[in-house]
Formats: structure tokens, C-alpha cells, sequence
């Protein structure tokens, strides 16, 4: 072998090598570009969640007698109903409450009305929510009413976080 073919032998191998490290270098970077493009997905849904994030809070006016729903989210919420002590019908149909509305919740019976006039009572009140998405949630909230004197002192409404839920 001569010279000159000793020449084309070494440029071929040097050459099949590269191309091999070339190879394996783009499969390496594809195989990172899928685990990249997953993780991308994943925080992607977790924004749109958050778009669609429920956001509600629940008061009680004592004026009007009755719970006020305030829509705190970016999008509306439907309203499908409210269970007094794991109790009672649901709405005949979706009520929509838009970015910051409110809406009134009256109980058949007022607190004033059944409570005994010293002492309190305490109930759990379900709330039944469902975003724009069609995702249905429970919001618990436990409800503490102290009377004193035939009167309400304290009313104590302790929310907690919109659960998903089927209903």
C-alpha cells in the first residue's frame, strides 16, 4: 500500500467515526428535545389550569340573611346548588356567575330561626361549582353560629379550597 491509500484508508475511518459521533451527538440531543418537550407540555397545562383556576369566596350578610358567592376568577363560574348539612335538592339548571359578580344564597330557614336563643350550632355547607371547562367542584365550608340572647353573636364561615368532584 502506498502512500496515498494509506491516505484514503486513514480520511475514511477519521470520517466514519465522525459520522457515528454525529449520529449518537443528534440521537443524544433528540432524546433531550422529547424529555424537554414533555416537561414543556406539562407546565403548559399547568398555566391553562391556573387560567381556569376556581377562585371563590363565601360570606354571610347578616343584613340580608344570607351567604354571599363572590366570583374572584378570570373566567365564570356556574353555580349548581348548595346542600345545608349534606342535605338538599340541587338547581334545576346552572346559574353563571361572571368575573367578579357576587350571588345570594338564602337558607329556607335563617340561623336566628332554629338555632336555640343561647349557644351555637355548626353545619357543613357544600357549594356545587363548575368552570367554563366543564370541570365540576365541591366547596365545603363549615359554618359556627353562636346566639346570645336570642341573637346571633358570631357567625363563623371557614372556607376551604374548591375540590373536584362528580355531582
Amino acid at each position: 500500500m502506498n502512500a496515498f491509500e494509506k491516505w484514503q484508508v486513514f480520511n475514511g475511518a477519521a470520517s466514519n467515526a465522525l459520522l457515528l459521533a454525529t449520529l449518537l451527538a443528534a440521537a443524544y440531543i433528540g432524546l433531550k428535545q422529547a424529555e424537554i418537550s414533555a416537561q414543556q407540555t406539562q407546565i403548559n397545562q399547568k398555566l391553562l389550569d391556573l387560567e381556569y383556576n376556581l377562585s371563590v369566596d363565601l360570606d354571610y350578610d347578616q343584613q340580608k340573611k344570607c351567604f354571599v358567592l363572590s366570583n374572584r376568577s378570570r373566567r365564570n363560574v356556574f353555580y349548581g346548588g348548595t346542600r345545608f348539612g349534606g342535605t338538599g335538592p340541587l338547581e334545576d339548571a346552572l346559574r353563571q356567575i361572571t368575573p367578579g359578580g357576587t350571588m345570594e344564597i338564602h337558607r329556607q330557614q335563617s340561623y336566628e330561626e332554629f338555632v336555640p336563643t343561647e349557644g351555637g350550632f355548626q353545619e357543613d355547607v357544600s357549594l356545587y361549582l363548575m368552570d367554563e371547562r366543564n370541570q365540576k367542584y365541591v366547596l365545603t365550608v363549615n359554618v359556627s353560629v353562636q346566639m346570645r340572647e336570642g341573637k346571633m353573636s358570631v357567625i363563623d364561615v371557614r372556607k376551604g379550597a374548591p375540590t373536584p368532584a362528580t355531582w
